[in-house]
């Protein structure tokens, strides 16, 4: 059902008009979170709609988003990680469904999902209606439609059949079980109406990216608006917004609700103190020798933060104290922090101020103290808290913090929980590891690990970060302090139940590591000094690193390592050094120049030919177009630019000379196409890929080589036409005002191949596009040099500079949020390499570059507009569109990742080249995020 489009409206919470979503609800599978209600009376059975935003966390499991009271009413996530809806009356098995082809398979950000169901609906395939990010999905494995005015659903049930559920399926539901893990934030239910995503969403039109917006309709008899904004108490986590009052009960979450009474000591109460201690003026004081405590209830397994100020500015010298959850016999402590030997070190200093923090995950259901005994005199404690670790969290779809990257191929064996914020390397995994998944470029950050488990053979966790494509990294070991490069240790340590503090400086290139609040090396992050290592800004002095990512690994096979992270997603234990921010979308600088919108520079149009000339729009006056028929086995690949012109074609797979093909080509609008078989055969279908250039070509004498170049600076392409001189160490200028990473040299006027530079080979070595063979040394090329922000160097070769020739450059910088190119070595497994692209591609095309046999394989979003993506093109060869398994790819929020283990993307230790292009930003002044695919 569509609406009358509304005047855009500039809101307080958005400068764009959409909604600020504040908070989101973690579920956790092995807790068995849901929410639950029932009705009591029922609704509209035949006409509703469900709106909800999803982040997923564990894949290939059935997990309920939502459902009536019966085992097949109910909107989930398949085991092969489709989605299903399935409609049922209650106690009767599914009487339609829909099954999605598509996969959803992307742990690192959010998509809105809206169903949307009328069964007096007269059009049979509009009775049940899903959309993903605003776009309503059409292509379903099964689809049966419900019969016209079918109104048994047992979603909006009444009676003995009105409870529904949120995040699982109970036992009273039929079967227990279909836990869902992941987050999920602003849900609606319209009882009464068939509603399309505009009343939920809508595309940005500056970035074409999906992002929320209030509901502001009315919600009928049943419906209800979770927002999990109220964190005062779990009871409040399900609380009602609609003004219908239909509140959800919450099972098994924890609001981090305060656990004890009067822990601002406003009275003199609610403790059970020792004459020693004294309750006054907003403070808890110790004359010495005695405890203070008071009693809370825990539960097994749930994680519990107890904070407090701690004032020694009284105490020149400790003797005893200690703090922590003790047993209710008072024999011994839990987990604490204390003046006596803790892990080869004291945890409070004299003469100031000590800000505590004791994080433990309980081994225990019952009663426990928070307690505290102090022998010296002087000291006062102020603000005591207890809270369990909250399952509110403030990611969310308007604000993404980083978590634990549980589809990064490095990560093998690691098990993720918790969100992806915590994680288990299990002892026979050496060097397991685990990543943050937003890298860090610049700024002052700060982040937590809770070390819920230092391994039984040693505390052999190293924390650090690293560059994700370099392999540099950086770290400390907590079994004896040692860094990594290993420049000595020192007699700290890690312990189980410690709380590990991150800071880095990376405009400084310095980083610092404490344990429960102290600095190692007596490290100070807002002065500057006693910092671990002062060469993050890069791995050597000339090579710059892309970002740096938060990194874990198990140093010993001996022990398993567990632990917790907390990049500012819930309450800290510590407050971070001034001037230091936690990882999330909104604190990460805005990096300049950024494409808005990407489809205003590249671009994927498909077609079906008609075999008559017609002009093949491209939304933007292009200037590299490449076309190739992906239904005609001999479909050659057509490359057309807007410096040599309409009617000039050239083709990729083979190494042939420039042609005239008169009528044929780039075209202000995109590309002219005629009636051949090559470009628009009739019924024959086709795919277009168009850059956008710089217009008109231009001069360029930067280099000794005059150019004729149309250069597209804010997206980094360029064109550049030249004639050879034959003369080792030539060079052209480009245009880009920023150094290529990628381009192509073509000789127009003779037979040569396309030779191409990429960041990654290096410029010794050379590999052709219409080739298989792997890198080769050649030094003839690019004359043993690396492009600049300014030229491109040549050698004395035939094939990029014969004298008096003339060539074609295609040439490509890189935009960061927008293109990347870089490298990576295949794992030879389904849970391939995850590569980090900082945007959602839209374009794709990778080459093995250190073994023969394999071609450069392109993948893109329009032949494949979901997950799996599984259809290829092959730019050496004139082959048809194929599809197979063995070469299957995800599209990912921020990259992409390999599900299949062809030699030509992922054979285990080979190493490729990518290239990629966005179909969404990753960098926005608008603290906009990609949304998952």
């Amino acid at each position: 059902m569509g609406r009358v489009a509304a005047p855009h409206i500039i809101t307080d919470d958005s400068a764009l008009g959409g909604s600020v979503i504040e908070r989101s609800l973690r579920f956790n599978d092995d807790d068995g979170d849901f929410l639950s209600r029932d009705f009591g009376s029922g609704g509209n059975r035949k006409k509703w709609t469900f709106s909800a935003w999803i982040k997923r966390n564990k894949l290939g499991a059935e997990q309920r988003i939502f459902g009536g009271d019966t085992n097949a009413s109910h909107i989930f996530f398949a085991s092969n990680d489709e989605l299903t809806w399935d409609v049922a009356a209650p106690g009767s098995s599914a009487s339609a469904n829909l099954n999605t082809t598509q996969v959803f398979r992307d742990p690192l950000a959010w998509f809105h999902l809206v169903c949307a169901f009328d069964t007096d609906n007269s059009t049979a395939d509009n009775r049940m209606r899903m959309y993903i990010n605003g776009t309503e999905v059409t292509s379903f494995g099964t689809r049966t439609n419900p019969s016209s005015g079918y109104a048994l659903n047992a979603i909006n049930a009444d009676g003995d059949r009105a409870t529904h559920t949120i995040g699982r399926r109970t036992s009273a539901q039929g079967s227990d079980g279909m836990r869902f893990d992941g987050y999920m934030a602003e849900i609606n239910f319209i009882d009464g109406q068939q509603y399309d995503p505009s009343f939920f969403g809508y595309i940005d039109s500056q970035t074409g990216l999906w992002r929320p917006k209030r509901y502001e309709g009315t919600y009928g008899t049943n419906g209800f608006h979770l927002e999990f904004k109220n964190n005062s108490s779990t009871s409040a986590l399900g609380k009602d917004t609609s003004g219908n009052g239909h509140d959800f009960t919450a099972y098994n979450f924890s609001a981090g609700e305060e656990l004890l009474t009067n822990g601002e000591f406003n009275s003199d109460s609610n403790w059970t103190k020792d004459s020693s201690w004294t309750i006054s003026g907003g403070k808890a004081s110790n004359g010495g020798g005695g405890q203070i405590y008071q009693t809370i209830s825990v539960v097994s397994g749930r994680i519990y933060k107890m904070k407090a100020i701690m004032d020694f500015t009284s105490v020149s010298s400790i003797a005893n104290t200690s703090i922590g959850f003790r047993d209710t016999g008072n024999s011994s402590f839990y987990a604490y922090q204390a003046t006596f030997s803790n892990g080869s070190k004291t945890d409070f200093t004299p003469n100031t101020i000590n800000e505590m923090s004791v994080t433990w995950t309980s081994s225990v259901t019952g009663n426990v103290r928070a307690r505290c005994y102090s022998s010296d005199s002087g000291l006062s404690i102020d603000n005591w808290s207890v809270k369990e670790v909250t399952d509110c969290m403030l990611d969310t779809p308007s604000d993404r913090y980083a978590t634990l990257n549980s589809v990064n191929g490095y990560s093998y064996n690691t098990t993720f929980a918790n969100g992806n914020l915590f994680a288990n390397i299990p002892a026979s995994n050496t060097y397991g590891r685990a990543f943050g998944n937003i890298p860090i470029k610049s700024g002052k950050w700060y982040w937590e690990v809770y070390y819920n488990q230092a391994g039984g053979n040693g505390n052999y966790l190293y924390v650090g970060l690293q560059d994700p494509e370099s392999g540099f990294y950086r770290a400390v070991r907590g079994s004896d302090g040692e860094q990594y490069p290993n420049t000595g240790g020192t007699a700290v340590r890690f312990a189980t139940g410690d709380i590990i503090n991150v800071a880095v400086d990376l405009d400084a290139g310095k980083w610092y590591i404490g344990r429960n609040g102290t600095y190692w090396y007596s490290g100070n992050p807002v002065a500057g000094t006693g910092f671990v290592h002062s060469d993050l800004i890069s791995a050597n002095a000339s090579t710059p690193i892309d970002g740096l990512v938060p990194l874990f690994y198990n140093a010993t096979s001996g022990a398993t390592q567990q632990f917790s992270v907390n990049f500012g997603q819930q309450p800290l234990s510590y407050t971070p050094p001034t001037g230091y921010k936690t990882i999330n979308s909104k604190n990460l600088p805005i990096h300049s120049p950024s494409v808005l919108k990407p489809q205003k520079h590249f671009n994927t149009v498909i077609y079906t030919g008609t075999g008559s000339s017609r002009i093949i729009e491209s939304g933007f006056n292009p200037g590299l177009v490449w076309c190739k028929s992906r239904s005609v086995n001999g479909g050659q690949h057509f490359l057309s630019d807007s410096v040599r012109g309409v009617g000039k074609l050239m083709q990729a797979e083979t190494n042939g000379a420039e042609y005239d093909a008169a009528g044929n080509g780039i075209n202000a609008n995109g590309a002219i196409w005629g009636g051949g078989v090559g470009v628009n055969g009739n019924g024959s279908t086709y795919v277009n890929w168009f850059w956008k250039a710089g217009g008109a070509a231009v001069s360029n004498s930067d280099g000794t080589i005059t150019t004729s170049i149309s250069a597209n600076q804010e997206a980094g392409f360029s064109i550049i036409s030249y004639t050879g001189n034959s003369t080792s160490g030539g060079t052209i200028g480009h245009g880009l005002g920023r150094t290529p990473k990628w381009f192509i040299v073509k000789s127009r006027s003779q037979n040569r191949g396309w030779n191409t530079y990429h960041v990654s080979i290096g410029n010794t070595k050379y590999i052709q596009l219409q080739q298989t063979h792997a890198a080769q040394t050649q030094s003839g090329w690019w004359n043993n040099t690396s492009p600049t922000s300014s030229v491109i160097t040549l050698g004395n070769d035939g094939d990029v500079n014969n004298s008096s020739q003339n060539y074609i450059c295609y040439a490509w910088s890189e935009i960061p949020g927008y293109s990347k190119f870089g490298s990576y070595t295949g794992n030879g497994s389904t849970n391939g390499f995850y590569v980090h692209l900082g945007f959602r591609p839209a374009w794709v095309m990778v080459k093995r570059y250190d073994g023969g046999g394999q071609g450069w394989n392109i993948f893109d979003n329009k032949r494949n507009t979901f997950n799996l993506v599984n259809k290829f093109l092959i730019a050496n060869s004139a082959n048809a569109e194929a599809t197979g398994s063995a070469l299957n790819l995800d599209f990912l929020s921020n990259g992409f990742k390999f599900r299949g283990t062809d030699g030509g993307s992922n054979a285990s230790g080979s190493n490729y080249i990518y290239m990629a292009f966005a179909e969404q930003p990753g960098i926005t002044p608008y603290d906009t995020q990609t949304n998952a695919r």
